[in-house]
């Protein structure tokens, strides 16, 4: 893609529409956010412009979005709420002989009730689930860049890039001694599988 952003070298600060479509993404879309925003002045901050706005609604959120309910649909691994303190917060006398006594049960009384778990579940298994229709990374091509073969060419590479990329995934996870982790594999079947990297952010 770089070499189709860097045909036209000295457009980029002087393109009125492509600055407004940036002042419009700080200034509106961002309005809350007023410092650290990089120029876009050269092809090369539009590439790095460009390349962040594609991976956080892609990679980065498969990455945190579909193994929600892989990680924390199980509470015990990672409770949403705690409804005591911990037994070490100011404890009475006779708290502190009960924990010594039985820890299990200060844990028990601690996790979410069976209500607050269930809820939190099924929020997760939502949040991690694949569309049946998902659109991926590496499949298609919109059928106008299709038509243009530099852009044609790169997003081969491209999707090359991301086959290179499952294959050391699945290399990685053919160590039995470790959880697969498989959050970043470029496509998915429909369904809670903590995998695939849509094209974009679907809810």
């Amino acid at each position: 893609m770089s070499t189709i952003t860097t045909q036209k070298q000295s457009l980029k600060e002087s393109d009125q529409e492509l600055q407004a479509w940036w002042t419009e993404i700080r200034t509106v879309g961002h309005g809350d956010k007023r410092e650290g925003w990089p120029l876009l002045k050269t092809p090369e901050d539009l590439i790095g412009i460009l390349t962040t706005m594609i991976w956080v609604p892609s990679g980065h959120h498969a990455a945190v979005n579909f193994g929600q309910y892989a990680y924390g649909g199980y509470f015990p691994n990672r409770p949403t709420i705690a409804r005591t303190k911990m037994p070490t917060e100011d404890p009475s006398d006779e708290e502190w002989k009960s924990f010594e006594k039985r820890p299990e049960e200060a844990l028990l009384k601690c996790f979410p009730s069976q209500l607050q778990a269930t809820k939190i579940m099924a929020i997760l298994d939502v949040l991690s689930n694949n569309s049946p229709d998902e659109e991926y990374i590496r499949e298609g091509i919109e059928p106008s860049w299709e038509e243009n073969p530099i852009i044609k060419a790169a997003l081969e590479i491209f999707s090359g890039r991301l086959k290179e990329l499952e294959g050391i995934i699945d290399a990685r996870n053919a160590d039995k001694g470790v959880v697969p982790y498989q959050l970043l594999k470029p496509v998915s079947e429909p369904g809670v599988t903590a995998q695939g990297v849509p094209n974009s952010i679907s809810i």
